[in-house]
């Protein structure tokens, strides 16, 4: 409305539908992206509220100028370049790709390849096993985005290999790390193996309202990525009312998903990393009850 136009996710909506019709086709995504970017372009300017104080946005120009960006990926209209360009010039690169930061989604589609490269190498502290630790909250969510733009520079750079690239090396490392190869052999993905995080923070998976109680019959949330280490020291700690190890979202599994998609068509055909999906037997010896999809 005029008076909550909420552009950060008028934009954020209007991008992924141009973004399923570059990729995937479909004139009513396209339509409808368009008539998104108009609302948001002719209207003021807010970011959204609906969500009370969790999840509100710091700025929407990183969104609106991804929106403008994926439209004109999308039609080649010199009107969402203009636009696109208009607000390239407020682009910060200090901080990572996540929901409350879209930038780098913007350079990515602008071609922008050193600003994806300090999105990608953000961040400068480590842990003692050499995990990339850019905040302690939800550890994991922005180590996968570090990854996921580090192969996306690689890939655009033609160096996607672990000879020659900036980054892919780094990330295969990186995501050993949070499948497993670590001093407590403990993985970050639920489900993944008999190591992985068992207890999520997670009122659904948990059978309860309340996300910090643990029930012996909760759900296995298949294939979310908790917050992971918490400091320096890689402590973890597998425990369902902590939020800052074990919380899940959307925005943790979305660097996570793109991270894979690299890196599977970083190391496919390599006879190190076999591309069977998961038996049933294997999904029902750690408790899935439920599964799509097995080989």
């Amino acid at each position: 409305s005029d008076s909550a136009p909420h552009t950060d996710v008028v934009s954020l909506s209007a991008a992924a539908l141009a973004m399923q019709y570059k990729n995937f086709g479909g004139d009513k995504y396209l339509k409808t992206a368009e008539m998104l970017f108009a609302y948001a372009k002719n209207h003021n300017k807010s970011v959204g509220t609906t969500s009370g104080s969790f999840y509100v946005s710091s700025n929407w120009e990183d969104d609106y100028c991804t929106a403008a960006a994926a439209l004109y990926a999308a039609t080649g209209n010199e009107s969402y370049k203009q636009q696109r360009d208009a607000y390239y010039g407020k682009l910060n690169t200090g901080w990572c790709l996540t929901w409350d930061n879209t930038w780098p989604v913007a350079a990515v589609l602008k071609d922008d390849y050193t600003a994806v490269s300090a999105f990608a190498s953000y961040g400068s502290k480590n842990t003692k096993q050499g995990f990339k630790l850019i905040d302690g909250w939800g550890s994991a969510r922005y180590n996968a985005s570090a990854q996921f733009m580090g192969l996306i520079y690689d890939q655009a750079n033609q160096k996607l290999s672990m000879a020659d690239g900036n980054y892919s090396s780094w990330a295969t490392g990186q995501m050993k790390y949070l499948l497993g190869n670590n001093k407590a052999k403990r993985c970050f993905v639920v489900g993944y193996n008999e190591n992985a995080a068992k207890y999520p923070h997670h009122r659904a998976a948990s059978r309860s309202n309340d996300a910090g109680q643990v029930r012996e019959d909760h759900y296995t949330l298949m294939g979310a990525l908790v917050g992971g280490p918490s400091d320096e020291y890689d402590t973890y700690a597998d425990n369902q009312a902590d939020y800052n190890c074990n919380e899940v979202a959307l925005d943790y599994n979305a660097g996570l998903v793109g991270a894979a998609a690299g890196l599977y068509l970083l190391h496919k055909g390599e006879e190190a990393y076999p591309a069977d999906l998961a038996t049933e037997a294997e999904l029902e010896s750690i408790g899935v009850e439920k599964y799509y999809g097995t080989s």
